[in-house]
């Protein structure tokens, strides 16, 4: 990673001080995407077993370099017992449902008709996670979305995402993937009644960031 800048130098270790000042043992940790850089479950193995470490309770979700990222199935069978990964079903943690999905850019910034088809795909898994939610008829307080790409045009302008959180009742959307020098692209504000607060590790200097108190 330090070919990407020097907030990266040496980030593990960074990250390892941080979450541990900051993170305790019955702590829910959500991690956004681009867990790891291996290509299969096999070659992610230190990966998760440095995350397993760390304290606290790990849900993931996929981002777009999580090329290892595979069945529900073959996941939980090598996945440690802190790493909880998210698929299209919600996970309801205390008072608070989480519904997390990996999205993409949106297609006007690649502008190419398979980005529309991505789009359109991964807007129907958020449409069918947040139908889920509903139909279960669990209770809860709060819905936080957890996302790997911004949900937003790139003028910030809402999308039928956004518009899916917001007709849920969704109280904050947390998302990654915006890396520096790209901080002019991130949204950290109210859209729709929904909170978006981008977490990309550099962009937070691999300081784990609190956003709920009482999950």
């Amino acid at each position: 990673m330090d070919r990407f800048g020097p907030v990266w130098f040496n980030h593990r270790e960074k990250l390892r001080r941080h979450w541990l000042a900051r993170i305790k043992r019955r702590d829910i940790v959500l991690l956004l995407g681009d867990i790891s850089w291996a290509m299969t479950l096999e070659q992610a193995h230190d990966d998760f077993a440095y995350l397993h470490a760390l304290p606290g309770q790990k849900i993931i979700i996929q981002g777009n370099h999580d090329f290892w990222w595979t069945s529900r199935a073959k996941m939980e069978r090598v996945l440690p017992s802190t790493l909880t990964p998210l698929f299209n079903d919600p996970l309801i943690v205390g008072r608070t449902a989480i519904v997390g999905y990996r999205g993409w850019d949106h297609p006007q910034l690649l502008g190419t008709e398979h980005a529309q088809k991505i789009w359109d795909r991964e807007t129907q898994r958020l449409a069918a996670s947040l139908i889920t939610l509903k139909q279960s008829g669990r209770t809860y307080k709060r819905l936080v979305i957890a996302t790997h790409h911004k949900p937003m045009a790139n003028d910030n302008k809402p999308t039928a995402m956004v518009d899916l959180m917001a007709a849920a009742g969704a109280t904050h959307c947390l998302y990654g993937h915006i890396h520096l020098p790209d901080a002019a692209a991130v949204f950290n504000r109210r859209l729709r009644g929904v909170q978006f607060v981008c977490l990309a590790a550099d962009l937070i200097n691999m300081f784990p960031q609190r956003i709920l108190i009482d999950l």
